[in-house]
């Protein structure tokens, strides 16, 4: 497989994952605010710790997004998740 190793690390995959997949926690590793945020805090670095909870192989990270919308009395979300129902936006695969 050595000779895909470059491309794997390079270029991410975008899947749908189920929770089935999944043997860690998840932990929030940025929050925006889009009606604040200046272009140079989107240059970030985050450090962060998963909590393996099933005993199993490790093959990659799995990144996904929520937006919270709480400009009205009643906050909604929009969650990518891969615990919530699928979405066209899917999961980025690392």
């Amino acid at each position: 497989m050595s000779c895909i190793k470059k491309i794997a690390l390079t270029d991410p995959l975008i899947d749908s994952v189920t929770p089935h997949n999944l043997i860690s926690d998840s932990c929030e590793i940025l929050k925006i605010d889009l009606l604040k945020v200046k272009l140079n805090e989107l240059d970030f670095v985050s450090r962060y710790k998963l909590k393996i909870n099933k005993k199993d192989k490790f093959h990659a990270i799995v990144a996904w997004f929520d937006c919270v919308f709480s400009a009205t009395d009643k906050k909604i979300v929009l969650s990518t998740s891969p615990y919530n129902k699928a979405t066209h936006w899917k999961h980025t695969i690392l």
